[in-house]
């Protein structure tokens, strides 16, 4: 997995590391022995990691951390979840601010490339399945599919981009999909974060 740094700015206080791509099946592959992605039987490492729960985003991420000899973030008891705060050290999904600050990379409009968003800059609207990440251009801050492709968890248990599936107008930056941290769907992966320290 590759980072990006983002500086502080807007209405982040700190400067964090975000994935430049969602959470691939090949990521989660090399750190995961289950596979519960719908698109399993494609079997291209490069697809972004999907049908994933709340809570599978928070285990991944916590296993990472582990692996790398960094602070776990979350504590996780059934469904009772405890987070350690942004000033964790470890491997994390983001906070929709982060995530929209990210992927609005100072664009002003509707979308990170401006106030319109055509088949040939996401993975949306009349597509099936998903695409290998990193198949459209980045923002300018070099994060790529942050419309469409698959819809990305954030910790307020929201998701935002939109996917391969979404209209234009729900892959807008300020589109969110509020649902149960049980929840499961083809379209919905995940990116990670880690605060800068």
């Amino acid at each position: 997995m590759t980072f990006r740094y983002v500086p502080a700015g807007g209405p982040v206080s700190y400067g964090y590391w975000i994935g430049e791509t969602e959470v691939t099946h090949g990521d989660w592959k090399r750190h995961r022995k289950d596979n519960p992605a719908y698109f399993a039987d494609r079997s291209l490492a490069g697809l972004p990691m999907e049908h994933v729960t709340w809570y599978d985003t928070l285990r991944f991420a916590n296993v990472l951390s582990a692996k790398a000899d960094v602070q776990e973030c979350y504590r996780i008891d059934g469904a009772d979840v405890r987070f350690a705060g942004v000033k964790c050290s470890g491997y994390r999904i983001p906070t929709e601010a982060e995530w929209e600050y990210a992927a609005r990379a100072g664009s002003r409009g509707r979308f990170c490339f401006g106030d319109t968003l055509s088949a040939d800059r996401a993975n949306f609207g009349s597509r099936d399945v998903t695409r290998i990440v990193a198949s459209f251009k980045p923002n300018d801050w070099g994060l790529f599919d942050v419309h469409g492709n698959v819809w990305e968890w954030t910790w307020e248990k929201v998701a935002r981009g939109g996917a391969y599936d979404s209209r234009d107008t729900e892959c807008q930056l300020t589109s969110r999909q509020q649902h149960d941290p049980g929840y499961l769907e083809r379209n919905l992966g995940f990116r990670l974060v880690r605060t800068a320290q």
